[in-house]
C-alpha cells in the first residue's frame, strides 16, 4: 500500500458503501485486536489528540500521533495500543466496491501510516466526512461525496500544496505566527502586515495554500483550540472561546454548531 494506490483508485471508476464513521475517546489505556479472520471492511483514521501504536501481524509497526492518519484496508489483521491517554481519532469505515457491486479487496493487504503534509487540511476533511455522517439533515450523498473529497485529498500527496518555493517564503511569517500563537485573535490584515503584502495579495497566496479563505482557516483554528482547552483542562467552554479570540460566546456556539453538528461538550 502506498500513495501510488489512493492516486490509482482517485481515478478509477469504484463505488463506496457501508459508510459509517465514529469520534472515538480513550481516556485509559487500551488495547484494540482484529479478529482472526482481519477486518471486514476498510477503515481510515486520524488521530485528533494522543496517539497509538499499530502493530500488523506481518510485522509492520508504526506509531500514528496528532495529525496523522492510518489506512486499514479490508482484510488486515492487527492491534493498536493507546500510548498516551487520553487518545482522540476520528473513524470513518467503508467498503470499496467494483461498478458491478463486488467488493475491491487485496491479496496482502497491509495497514498503512500516512503523514499529512497540511495535518490541518486533512482533519477539516475528517470532520466533514463525520459531520455529516452525524447529522440527521444530512442526504447520505453529501456523505459519500465528503469521503470521496477526502480520498483525493490522499492522491493528491505531497502535491496537495501547490504553492512555489517563493510563494511558499511570502506566507511563512503568518504561517509561523499561527503555529506558534493558535489561539490569538489575529485579523487577516494583521497576517497580511507580517508577509508585507496587501489583504487582496495576501487572501489569494492563502487560499491557494490553504484551499479556503484565510478568514475560514483562522475560525476553523480557533474552534480547534478551544476544543483542546476544555478537553484538557478544568475551564469552562465560554472562557475557552474568550481565549481563543471569540469575544461573543453566542457566536462562538452558533458556528462550533455549523463546524461540529452539534453544541460543544456533547
Amino acid at each position: 500500500m502506498c500513495e501510488r494506490f489512493w492516486q490509482e483508485l482517485d481515478s478509477s471508476d469504484y463505488c463506496l458503501t457501508n459508510i459509517a464513521a465514529y469520534r472515538v475517546h480513550n481516556p485509559t489505556s487500551n488495547i484494540f485486536c482484529t479478529p482472526p479472520e482481519g477486518r471486514r471492511g476498510c477503515a481510515l483514521t486520524f488521530v485528533t489528540e494522543g496517539g497509538y501504536h499499530y502493530r500488523s501481524n506481518d510485522g509492520r509497526e508504526f506509531d500514528c500521533t496528532r495529525g496523522d492518519v492510518s489506512f486499514l484496508p479490508a482484510g488486515a489483521r492487527y492491534r493498536h495500543e493507546t500510548i498516551t491517554a487520553p487518545s482522540r481519532m476520528l473513524v470513518i469505515y467503508f467498503t470499496i466496491c467494483y461498478p458491478e457491486g463486488s467488493p475491491i479487496g487485496w491479496e496482502h493487504p497491509d495497514i498503512q501510516h500516512i503523514v499529512c503534509s497540511d495535518p490541518h487540511r486533512t482533519g477539516r476533511l475528517f470532520h466533514a466526512v463525520c459531520d455529516s455522517f452525524f447529522s440527521l439533515l444530512c442526504p447520505r450523498s453529501e456523505v459519500k461525496g465528503a469521503l470521496h473529497r477526502l480520498i483525493g485529498e490522499l492522491a493528491r500527496g505531497g502535491d496537495r500544496v501547490r504553492l512555489t518555493e517563493a510563494e511558499l517564503a511570502r506566507l511563512d511569517p503568518a504561517l509561523t505566527y499561527l503555529s506558534s500563537e493558535p489561539s490569538s485573535g489575529v485579523t487577516v490584515a494583521e497576517l497580511a502586515a507580517r508577509c508585507y503584502l496587501s489583504e487582496y495579495a495576501f487572501r489569494e497566496l492563502f487560499k491557494k495554500y490553504a484551499g479556503q479563505p484565510p478568514k475560514t482557516y483562522l475560525i476553523e483554528r480557533r474552534v480547534e483550540r478551544v476544543e483542546q482547552m476544555f478537553q484538557s483542562t478544568d475551564i469552562s467552554v465560554t472562557d475557552a472561546a474568550l481565549a481563543c479570540g471569540f469575544e461573543d460566546p453566542s457566536y462562538f456556539f452558533k458556528v462550533y454548531k455549523r463546524l461540529r453538528g452539534h453544541s460543544p461538550g456533547n
